[in-house]
């Protein structure tokens, strides 16, 4: 049986070695931190619907300096990290939310599990980003970290942010995921060959191996919406895939070209 993420099964374990020296905020309302817990948090709700909110703000800290320094999130609850330092990782599961931005730093990861909805603009994730099941990430600025990874039917929108390592999108050897990464910007190319917008990246990919299994692969660049340049690997598993679609500005102009030329034939 395949395994979904080597790290976040690592942090799952380590999570529950640590269960007993957690800090838990559950009782459905709003807390500040703008303190250091030197100490594991988990965020849940106290009652269903009802969902507890952190926000960690600069000067603020979950063990900065550790290695357990995570933010675990549940239910309908939601985190924000504006300024913060996470001394690992963000997981966030269930239906919770989460927006990381004002230059905020994860040591660690940022994975997404359940139904999850996150939000990753001006900060840093040091090692990467990982989605799962049915959550949605949205890359608006920043660093994704060293590996952007989607399985199962997880969403990723990526209009900004900096990938320094390499794309997969599906898991290896996995017979049932059909997740979807979409690209937002302009001037996309696979291969060398320049991308259409709205065509599959699979269309235009190499088939490879990774890990011993099938795959399409290939390099991916452009530019995203927010200016950041696209230039990575990427590795595409049967079932998932890669688009591009046009940002918003060039969407734009593409729809009132449209318009002109039905006015100037008509």
């Amino acid at each position: 049986m395949r395994t979904k993420s080597i790290s976040f099964i690592i942090g799952t374990i380590l999570m529950s070695s640590l269960a007993n020296a957690n800090t838990y905020f559950n009782d459905g309302a709003y807390h500040l931190i703008n303190y250091v817990i030197d100490d594991a948090v988990y965020v849940d709700q106290e009652t269903p619907g009802v969902g507890t909110h952190i926000e960690v703000t600069a000067g603020g800290g979950i063990a900065p300096g550790q290695g357990y320094g995570y933010i675990a999130s549940y239910g309908n609850s939601h985190v924000t990290i504006s300024g913060g330092t996470l001394g690992w990782s963000l997981w966030c599961n269930d239906y919770s939310t989460a927006t990381v931005n004002n230059s905020s730093y994860i040591r660690g990861e940022l994975a997404t599990s359940g139904y999850a909805n996150v939000t990753l603009g001006d900060s840093v994730v040091r090692l990467g980003t990982v989605a799962l099941d049915h959550s949605v990430i949205h890359t608006t600025d920043g660093s994704i970290g060293n590996t952007l990874e989607l399985r199962d039917q997880a969403r990723v929108f990526w209009s900004g942010g900096v990938d320094s390592g390499k794309i997969m999108s599906g898991g290896a050897g996995s017979t049932t995921d059909t997740c979807l990464l979409t690209c937002i910007g302009n001037n996309f190319t696979v291969n060398g060959m320049a991308i259409a917008y709205g065509q599959s990246v699979s269309d235009y990919a190499s088939p490879g191996t990774y890990s011993g299994y099938a795959c399409l692969t290939g390099y991916i660049t452009g530019t995203l919406s927010n200016g950041d340049t696209l230039n990575n690997s990427f590795y595409i598993f049967p079932g998932s895939d890669i688009v591009v679609v046009p940002e918003p500005a060039t969407l734009l102009l593409l729809g009132l070209g449209a318009v002109m030329l039905r006015r100037k034939r008509s």
